[in-house]
């Protein structure tokens, strides 16, 4: 045996607590035991969210660590959360035994029913966040209840908020500082994760404007400048029902756009939770969402702009298109006369007519100083009615808006001609 932990009555319902907090976290706990303490990590499967809780000697009923100064082991959560499952529990007795590679938990009833669990150490990496908190500008603490209370008015299938802390406001000519929303709470969206055809509509944006000093404990800005966080929403709510449940407040630390938000839980009293201690370290996204003047940029407008963009490029493309066709086009018309001395021409637009349509006679113009030339598409019959149609060619060079009817494909022979003209 390497370890062995007895906890009974209040501190066992504060652990059952701690160890359904974790595995919501990640599917695996890390133990580090060290004389005098011991250590719970977690971390989810993107890395990021991070949670560590920290458990002194004098918490336990019994605390003992034998054979070696540092212990570490890794089991799964699901696991340790199985053995502590028992509404009615009096003692819980957790052995480590690191040579053949097991823990071995001991569960007394109330009514008297002994139960024992018994699951293998698995191998994991040991991650360590390494968080100087008092480097950070914003500093927020609230009870959990309240911050409940005011994410209730959000939508609950909404994954990530933004947090925006303006600078303390200083005091005004005629006496002290007043009341300002010095704090405002936005319902965010990812715009990758936004359906650009149909979802846009649909979204629904809820802002609040708190008032640091009737809805905090405590609130402080030591920077110049507008703060705004993103985070998700849903493993700060598991921090929150965490804080509750071991009836603690919680201290939130933001420092900008980028940077880990971080959560302290601080016990409601002096004398209140006394022996533990617990991290939580949340990333946030990126890009700021907020302007040079400190104005909270909604994601719907964004993905306004991005829409309009695309349907500009659309354009763009689609008219780059249709002239790359065209340029197609004349080139084969050309091909099929066969005439090689058409150096001068640049462009051709021409299209026999459909069957019941009507032909017509186009001209391409150039500029002034280059010459015009003439598309003639003539449509001869088979017979004496050949002669017929050339003059109604020649009678149409006359007036360029003249139409004839077209021949049916079957019966008519198509002679491209391109001719300069002086």
């Amino acid at each position: 045996m390497t370890l062995r932990i007895i906890a009974a009555e209040e501190q066992l319902r504060t652990l059952k607590h701690s160890v359904q907090t974790l595995s919501k976290f990640g599917g695996e706990t890390v133990l580090e035991a060290r004389p005098g303490l011991i250590h719970f990590r977690s971390v989810n499967q993107s890395k990021s969210a991070y949670v560590r809780m920290t458990f002194n000697s004098t918490f336990f009923d019994v605390y003992e660590l034998f054979e070696q100064p540092v212990l570490s082991a890794s089991i799964l959560s699901k696991s340790l959360v199985a053995s502590l499952k028992t509404q009615r529990i009096c003692r819980a007795i957790f052995e480590v035994f690191t040579q053949q590679n097991r823990m071995v938990v001991f569960v007394d009833c109330e009514n008297g029913l002994q139960k024992r669990f018994e699951f293998d150490l698995i191998d994991t990496d040991a991650l360590q966040a390494q968080i100087n908190f008092d480097l950070y500008p914003v500093r927020i603490t609230a009870e959990a209840q309240e911050l409940s209370r005011l994410l209730s008015s959000f939508q609950q299938s909404l994954e990530e908020m933004t947090l925006i802390a303006n600078p303390d406001a200083g005091p005004t000519q005629g006496g002290p500082a007043t009341p300002s929303k010095s704090c405002q709470l936005h319902s965010f969206y990812d715009p990758q994760k936004i359906d650009m055809e149909g979802n846009l509509s649909k979204l629904l944006h809820t802002q609040l404007s708190l008032n640091a000093q009737q809805h905090f404990l405590e609130y402080q800005h030591t920077g110049r400048e507008t703060v705004d966080v993103t985070f998700n929403l849903r493993d700060f709510k598991v921090v929150l029902g965490y804080c509750a449940s071991t009836r603690n407040n919680l201290t939130v630390l933001v420092s900008r756009a980028g940077e880990p938000l971080a959560i302290l839980p601080a016990p409601m009293n002096e004398h209140m939770n006394a022996g533990f201690t617990s991290e939580f370290v949340l990333a946030t996204m990126v890009d700021s969402c907020v302007d040079e003047f400190g104005q909270h940029l909604s994601a719907l407008n964004k993905t306004q702009q991005q829409q309009q963009q695309q349907q500009q490029q659309r354009v763009v493309e689609r008219g780059s298109h249709q002239s790359m066709n065209t340029a197609d086009v004349a080139s084969h018309l050309v091909a099929l006369n066969g005439n090689n001395s058409n150096s001068n021409a640049k462009s051709v637009v021409g299209r026999p007519g459909a069957e019941g349509s009507v032909a017509k006679r186009l001209k391409v113009g150039q500029s002034q100083d280059t010459e015009t030339m003439t598309l003639s598409m003539s449509c001869n019959d088979k017979g004496d009615g050949g002669n017929g149609g050339d003059e109604a060619g020649r009678d149409g060079e006359e007036d360029n808006d003249s139409e004839v009817p077209a021949t049916p494909p079957h019966e008519r022979r198509l002679e491209t001609c391109i001719q300069n003209w002086s």
